[in-house]
């Protein structure tokens, strides 16, 4: 049996991670019955619980992608002294790193949402929080796109 994560981009895996995870917080905030009772009757909530079932599948189905790309790599994730597996944000697939650019980004967005919670936190503003992720998820899209038309030509 051949087992190889050659040609699969870590890059890639992460960002989408971090797309499908917002994704997921967006989706699970919006269904909760918390926030229903305080939405006024007039507001409509535009997510289904399929919703929910298809971002926490992703987030799960991604989860297990990066870590098979950890245990067929070993060589590249493991440390020799402690063996334990090394942070994905340092990961090496083979000669492929995870980008700077990609840790860049993971870390702009995951701070982004840490002060936007922070504000949020105060002043109860829970529906610009939860719209937050949902341009997280938005702009990982868009930035995909481009990663994708610029690869490509």
């Amino acid at each position: 049996m051949l087992i190889s994560v050659v040609g699969l981009s870590i890059d890639f895996v992460v960002l989408n991670l971090t797309k499908h995870s917002s994704y997921l917080i967006y989706n699970a905030t919006f269904r909760s019955s918390t926030l229903k009772s305080t939405v006024s009757e007039r507001l409509m909530i535009p997510v289904a619980a399929n919703d929910v079932a298809f971002s926490a599948h992703a987030v799960f189905v991604t989860s297990v992608i990066l870590f098979q790309i950890a245990i067929h790599e070993p060589d590249h994730f493991v440390t020799q002294a402690s063996f334990t597996l090394v942070s994905p944000l340092c990961m090496q697939q083979g000669s492929q790193k995870l980008s700077k650019i990609a840790i860049g980004i993971v870390f702009a967005v995951w701070l982004f949402a840490a002060v936007c919670f922070l504000v949020a936190l105060p002043t109860h503003y829970w529906l610009w929080l939860i719209s937050v992720f949902e341009y997280i998820r938005y702009t990982d899209i868009v930035t995909f796109h481009f990663c994708a038309i610029g690869v490509s030509f």
